[in-house]
């Protein structure tokens, strides 16, 4: 298995799922997790909170907003 996050920058990981908007139309979704200043996390268009995805993020720091754009 994939790890849960991959890192792309210091302080920025990104979690990749599949989605398919349509029978026919893969375009995937991703969940970003930027570290802010003081340590905790948000969270920018959360995905499933499988257990590895849910540990790997709380190994970074505790969440301190979720931000879900529609």
């Amino acid at each position: 298995m994939d790890a849960p996050l991959r890192q792309i920058a210091e302080d920025l990981w990104v979690a990749d799922r599949p989605f398919r908007a349509l029978p026919f139309l893969d375009i995937g979704t991703r969940m970003s997790v930027v570290r802010v200043p003081d340590g905790g996390l948000v969270l920018h268009s959360p995905v499933a909170a499988d257990e590895p995805t849910r540990k790997a993020v709380e190994a970074l720091g505790p969440v301190r907003a979720i931000a879900c754009p529609n």
